[in-house]
């Protein structure tokens, strides 16, 4: 994914929020933490989205090798990191 498309899919999760964060305004909630707020849940979402993305993309290829096993595909193996 792109560095738009995650921009795009956050303003849009702000956007649909609006009440709920004008609620939390209202009840005492600084400007500060409201952004603070919103950039930990973020961080969060990201985390929690790049581990979910590589673990079931490493299961899905041990799957697709362990389904194929008679052909050419019979050795399984992770790739290193990039870096």
């Amino acid at each position: 994914m792109n560095a738009a498309a995650v921009t795009n899919t956050l303003s849009l999760a702000i956007r649909e929020r609006t009440r709920e964060l004008g609620l939390l305004r209202a009840v005492g909630q600084t400007r500060s933490q409201a952004r603070s707020l919103i950039r930990w849940e973020s961080a969060l979402i990201a985390l929690y989205g790049s581990a979910g993305g590589a673990l079931l993309g490493t299961f899905l290829g041990w799957a697709v090798v362990r389904a194929s096993a008679s052909t050419a595909l019979a050795a399984f193996s992770a790739p290193p990191s990039s870096r």
